[in-house]
């Protein structure tokens, strides 16, 4: 949110914030707080013009990284609609002292919770002593009666919680929620305070900030020992996958903790132990911080309905080989009723008070919470060039590190764009906003990455069946994809200046083979599109913001184009396409690690391009080759250029023929894409020279040495469909050896029909 104006100084628009109430920036007496002086020092410093251009740097940089949030719809359901990250200025910042007496309530209060978790999973004291009614447990649907005795466990049923304040008249932080099921926002505060970096480098690098590293660190650590312990590879993170609200946070604090992304279906129990489906074959994990709802773990004992966990997963953590962060039923420390009753339970379990209030609600009849007006604290924002205060609420987290409890020195702060609990929502209108914990003394840099002399190069965790399946499928779609729109092109760009002649029918009986009406071209073309873009949207992490973004364009392209297009305009559109797909496809080949991931998108951009190219030629083949067909393969095979180098001015069939089809110096012949597929199949996993040739191998080396032997007068129609029926062949082979049916179950969804 920039809402800046050049015009309009920092100073002045201090001058006229008037907040109503209790305020995070000004006192009561209208006096700027000392703690947010620094910043305003800096703001009044400022060039004109220079703060608006400072916000902007960030909002790009959020932009540029892809942080975005999806909607959820009335009934908690996420839908389609993404939206960029709305990040405002100023940052909240917390007076030193203030802070450093509330996380003295807050490690309290996460031990109090840490402690009644366990007492619910183990013996239930609190049930025996009548401190609690018995159905406060036994009834509530957020207690595991599968885990009933977890608690018993050495591992702690707690890692990482997220605490929601707000400020009242009172003057203090009150607990308005505590958030133990899958607490979300970390990943948001992060890329909050990056964002924040780029518009305050001197505080933020300067030292003056206390960082967030250090927290990261510790948790990070500390689940490493507890997998280190239980004999396990890696840790994930467990999401929900990519229609979860949260899930660009899942995936990027998966990247950035190095933990292994995970979805229910890579998973699977087998004797008891957790197991991760891989194109290396099954590896054993032992530790996953939970971003999944616990009723959608393991449809075999919680909700027979899911499709997206893990049959027997419960029974992998009765056996005590699976370590979750948090625990599943941990969410049970979320009931509100529950929260009458926290004063005798913090007696009972700490014997003394909390320190903490905690804002008791109204409940109704049904045991909902009903909606109440809270007065809230403001803090301002930049709005419509001036600075507007807006009730604010402040989450906070708490990870478990090797010597206890920690806060993270900051949080995630949300602004209401209006009033009330409710308006403070992001998915309400609400805005986030940094904060700040200003350092007692300058704060030396931190990172995730230990400072060691010497280094190994490592590689990454073994790639899930999931993410390599999706990967292969994204490589067909954006290939089928090239194919078609070049089709669409040669048939409209002809069409428009009169040429195509007898040649138009063959290109509409090829482009019907995709499913598209080549009159009205933009619906296929949206649909080859959208199946690109859907199963890139299982795999977001994998992929550069650029190349993410370049899809999106496409789709945008094709939103805006009118489905009945002239001939003229389609055959533009159609360029503007093409040129998009070039630059994905050229961020792909730069950019993208040399790993199994990209070995299997390769795999499938070869594949596709071998199928396509072949059942276009083998219907333009003909017995009878005119010169606007052989023109229209130059065309189709970008290789116009290269034959006339290489051969004459003159079209001759057989010549046409050698070059799109048999010439492995031709990047766009079939022999090409099917000699590159033999290289990149040899690297796959589990394929070993001097071993037995596995199906695939030895598949694609027969129809090499077919390609390699063949003369340009045996390439006939039959001889095209063959070589198309051995890919389609040999990518069914590849599937049954990597990407198992159990493990598809998304990515086939989407899937379209041959």
């Amino acid at each position: 949110m920039n809402g800046l104006s050049s015009a309009v100084s920092p100073a002045e628009m201090l001058r006229h914030y008037r907040p109503d109430g209790h305020d995070e920036m000004l006192a009561a007496n209208g006096d700027l707080k000392p703690h947010y002086r620094r910043l305003f020092d800096q703001l009044s410093a400022m060039q004109a013009g220079e703060l608006p251009g400072r916000v902007a740097s960030a909002a790009q940089y959020l932009q540029e990284a892809g942080v975005y949030y999806r909607d959820v719809a009335a009934n908690g359901e996420a839908v389609a609609a993404e939206h960029s990250w709305p990040l405002a200025f100023p940052p909240l910042i917390l007076d030193p002292a203030e802070w450093t007496k509330l996380e003295t309530g807050l490690l309290q209060r996460a031990t109090f919770l840490e402690r009644l978790l366990a007492d619910v999973y183990s013996r239930r004291q609190l049930v025996q002593q009548g401190v609690i009614p018995g159905r406060m447990i036994a009834g509530n649907k957020e207690f595991m009666h599968p885990l009933a005795e977890q608690g018993t466990g050495k591992n702690p049923l707690l890692s990482f919680i997220a605490i929601d304040l707000g400020r009242m008249t009172d003057g203090r932080w009150h607990v308005l929620s505590d958030r133990t099921q899958a607490p979300s926002g970390a990943g948001f505060a992060l890329e909050n305070r990056v964002a924040s970096g780029k518009a305050f480098p001197e505080l933020v690098h300067g030292g003056y900030v206390q960082r967030l590293a250090e927290f990261f660190i510790g948790f990070r650590d500390e689940l490493q020992r507890v997998n280190q312990a239980m004999g396990g590879e890696s840790i994930g993170v467990l999401t929900p996958g990519p229609m979860s609200e949260t899930y660009f946070e899942h995936s990027y604090l998966a990247r950035y903790l190095a933990f292994q992304l995970v979805e229910g279906g890579d998973l699977f129990v087998q004797n008891d132990a957790l197991h991760v489906r891989t194109v290396e074959g099954a590896r054993p994990i032992c530790v996953l911080w939970r971003r999944l709802d616990a009723d959608y773990a393991d449809p075999l004992e919680l909700y027979s309905g899911s499709r997206i966990g893990t049959p027997g997963l419960l029974r992998a953590v009765r056996s005590g080989r699976v370590h979750f962060a948090n625990a599943l039923g941990a969410g049970i420390l979320e009931t509100p009723e529950l929260r009458a009753f926290q004063p005798a339970m913090a007696r009972a379990l700490l014997g003394e008070e909390l320190q903490l209030p905690v804002r008791h609600v109204r409940m109704e009849a049904d045991g909902t919470e009903a909606a109440q007006e809270v007065q809230l604290s403001t803090a301002p924002i930049f709005a419509d060039g001036r600075l507007e205060p807006h009730p604010v609420t402040l989450r906070v987290f708490l990870a478990r590190h090797a010597d206890g409890w920690r806060v993270m020195p900051g949080g995630f702060a949300r602004i209401a764009g209006g009033r009330g609990l409710e308006a403070a929502a992001i998915r309400a209108g609400g805005h986030s906003v940094d904060v700040w914990i200003p350092a007692q003394t300058v704060q030396p840099p931190i990172s995730l990455l230990a400072p060691v002399r010497d280094f190994k190069r490592l590689l990454s965790g073994a790639l899930p069946s999931r993410a390599a399946d999706n990967l292969f499928w994204l490589g067909r779609y954006t290939e089928r994809m090239e194919q078609a729109t070049r089709l669409i092109r040669l048939l409209h760009s002809r069409a428009a200046d009169g040429t195509a002649g007898a040649l138009e029918s063959e290109l509409q009986t090829v482009l019907a083979s995709y499913g598209m009406q080549p009159q009205m071209p933009v619906p296929g073309l949206h649909q080859l599109a959208q199946a690109a873009y859907d199963t890139a949207s299982r795999i977001r992490e994998r992929f550069s913001p650029d190349g993410w973004r370049v899809l999106s364009e496409i789709l945008s392209l094709l939103d805006k184009a009118s489905p009945e297009t002239d001939a003229e305009d389609a055959a533009r559109l159609a360029s503007r396409i093409l040129t998009r797909l070039a630059g994905f496809i050229g961020l792909v080949d730069e950019n993208m690690y040399r790993l199994n991931g990209w070995k299997f998108l390769q795999c499938g951009r070869r594949i596709e391009r071998g199928i396509t190219s072949a059942r276009t030629l083998a219907t333009l083949a003909g017995p009878d080759f005119s010169s606007g067909a052989l023109d229209a393969i130059l065309e189709l095979a970008d290789s116009r250029l290269t034959y006339r180098r290489r051969y004459s001015v003159e079209l001759s069939p057989l010549a046409v023929l050698d070059l799109a089809v048999l010439d492995p110096l031709n990047p766009r012949s079939i022999m090409a894409a099917v000699q590159e597929l033999a290289d990149i199949v040899e690297l796959l996993p589990g394929v070993h020279a001097g071993e037995t040739l596995s199906q695939p191998s030895r598949r694609i080396a027969r129809l090499a040495v077919r390609l390699r032997t063949a003369d340009a007068r045996e390439v006939d129609p039959a001889f095209l469909q063959r070589i198309a029926g051995d890919l389609a062949d040999l990518s069914e082979l590849l599937t049954e050896r990597y990407f198992t049916a159990t493990s598809m179950g998304k990515a086939a969804q989407g899937r379209m029909v041959e």
